[in-house]
């Protein structure tokens, strides 16, 4: 069953408690991209900051760790970013239970970490659980649902599987024209595939239909 707002804390923080980490999140905006390393430290105090203001299971603890793993991924420290994505689906969980868009999300973002790292296994693992997620509350207008089937389905292609990839393409499809502008990369990378594995399943008119759209966006 699909959690609802109630599950989320309500702990109110106090006036202090909030100037606090609006002093820390200024101190961090005044620190420029080129000395990005000296971010972290003060990003990791304000992760320990909300979770003493809010509770540790809050989605401000969340964002948090979201801020964290960007800063990360922007130094290539894809081990730390995978650490801190981890962290931050925890808390995802926690507050929202198992059945939820953010979950879901968390998730995806969490595969991509892994993908990083080289683990296809568990990159796999946790695409299918976003999917399933998803599958459950619903996809037609998320982005990141999207791209999670694309990337589901490339994974597969990899691993030698030709059945799969196709719906989870034609879901990605669906999506990516409802919510990604038409000029995107993204949407142009599912036609691609797409297309390819049309072909692949003698189903050549509408295989060259999905390349041809494909080419015109990079063109």
């Amino acid at each position: 069953k699909m959690a609802t707002d109630n599950r989320i804390p309500t702990t109110t923080a106090s006036s202090q408690d909030l100037a606090l980490v609006n002093a820390y999140q200024q101190r961090i905006a005044s620190i420029p991209d080129t000395n990005l390393a000296a971010k972290v430290p003060l990003l990791e105090q304000v992760v320990h900051l909300k979770a003493s203001v809010y509770g540790p299971a809050h989605p401000e603890v969340a964002v948090a760790l979201h801020d964290v793993s960007v800063v990360h991924g922007k130094l290539g420290n894809s081990e730390q970013q995978k650490e801190a994505l981890e962290r931050r689906a925890a808390v995802v969980q926690q507050v929202h239970g198992t059945d939820h868009r953010d979950v879901a999300s968390a998730l995806h973002s969490l595969a991509l970490a892994y993908g990083k790292l080289g683990d296809t296994a568990k990159r796999v693992a946790l695409h299918e659980q976003a999917a399933a997620i998803w599958e459950r509350v619903g996809n037609e207008e998320e982005r990141e649902a999207g791209s999670c089937y694309f990337h589901l389905a490339s994974l597969y292609a990899e691993l030698g599987d030709q059945d799969r990839p196709t719906a989870l393409l034609e879901k990605a499809l669906r999506i990516q024209d409802n919510v990604l502008p038409a000029e995107s990369p993204d949407l142009a990378a599912t036609l691609n595939m797409l297309g390819l594995c049309y072909i692949r399943s003698n189903k050549h008119a509408v295989g060259r239909d999905q390349l041809e759209r494909a080419l015109l966006i990079r063109e």
